[in-house]
């Protein structure tokens, strides 16, 4: 309900602009995978004009809150770790800053690869734990600076609260 995620650094937009532009071909159907209040949602309607946008969320209010400020978009909830779109429905998902929060990877993945057809196209980023990046490296850097959870999943020591996991872009493609 409150303004989490409501928008993004010009450094950070300019950054995901850049990343969408490796999409292979034009999409129809773009899904915004954890869409939260739809702050993506305009880039997105920038980068790929003619596409259908449609965000998906777990939380009702976020959903209801990017309604009033990106209407064009068509939005459903996300139950049960389950979106209610049909299989093989979107050319691209995007998910921005989500798979770090959610309590089932691997239902959430299964999710997310059953949403794009056969040659469509992922776009995921959160932040990864990838061997040399500079925020492995701080965090390697400091005693106790890399902590492994109960469900044997690391976490650096400047990770947000509500980031359960910190994955690196190898783990996330096998679990693709």
């Amino acid at each position: 309900a409150g303004n989490y995620m409501a928008e993004h650094a010009p450094l950070e937009i300019r950054r995901v602009r850049a990343t969408l532009t490796d999409v292979p071909h034009e999409p129809d159907t773009v899904l915004d995978y954890g869409c939260g209040r739809g702050a993506w949602l305009p880039v997105l309607a920038q980068v790929f004009p003619r596409a259908q946008l449609i965000g998906v969320d777990i939380s009702e209010r976020a959903l209801e809150r990017a309604r009033e400020d990106f209407p064009s978009a068509a939005y459903a909830a996300v139950k049960d770790d389950v979106s209610p779109l049909p299989d093989g429905s979107v050319d691209l998902l995007f998910s921005y800053h989500v798979l770090e929060h959610v309590r089932d990877l691997e239902a959430t993945v299964a999710d997310m690869a059953r949403l794009v057809r056969r040659d469509g196209a992922l776009c995921v980023m959160l932040p990864c734990a990838n061997r040399g990046s500079l925020e492995e490296r701080v965090a390697r850097r400091v005693a106790g600076g890399v902590e492994t959870t109960m469900h044997g999943e690391r976490r650096f020591f400047f990770d947000d609260a509500g980031h359960l996991r910190r994955p690196t872009s190898e783990e996330l493609l096998l679990l693709f």
